[in-house]
């Protein structure tokens, strides 16, 4: 829906109720985005990061090393992590092993080193040069990130419900 409708889809909600929802559906705009998907599945359907940062590298385009120095700014560890974790929640798409995995993983970043070189480096002396280990997503093996995502003994989350 278009901003520039929702006052009067608040007005009419208000007066007439959900029915009018439909009056004011647009469809959506097309997107840059959108039209990057073959290239951007190409790159982020690989097995790993540094599997991903090998593909970008191999690549010229702009958008390829635009994309791989950010990828090469953030944590080489909590990419590889996030990135398992999402291929996790692909496979699971139950909320409740998702909020699992962010929880396991949340946890033993306060025992690990990235998180708080992230916030030295950001908010503490500010210098914007944290120091990462390991320094290089090529070097994070498939064995530490199983391991911070692996049950917590003892801490584990529980839903209340």
């Amino acid at each position: 829906m278009p901003s520039e409708k929702l006052r009067g889809l608040t007005e009419a909600l208000t007066e007439d109720g959900i029915g009018v929802i439909p009056n004011f559906v647009a469809p959506s705009p097309s997107s840059k985005l959108a039209a990057m998907r073959p290239t951007i599945d190409l790159h982020f359907g690989k097995s790993s990061v540094s599997a991903i940062a090998a593909s970008l590298e191999s690549a010229d385009g702009e958008w390829e090393r635009q994309t791989l120095e950010a990828l090469r700014r953030v944590s080489p560890f909590s990419a590889a992590a996030a990135f398992e974790a999402l291929r996790r929640a692909r496979q699971t798409r139950d909320i409740e092993s998702c909020l699992v995995t962010e929880y396991r993983f949340a946890w033993r970043s306060l025992d690990g080193h990235d998180f708080f070189e992230g916030i030295r480096a950001a908010v503490i002396d500010k210098d914007r040069k944290p120091k990462w280990q390991p320094a290089r997503i090529e070097d994070v093996t498939q064995d530490s990130v199983a391991a911070v995502l692996a049950p917590l003994d003892g801490s584990e989350w529980r839903n209340a419900a």
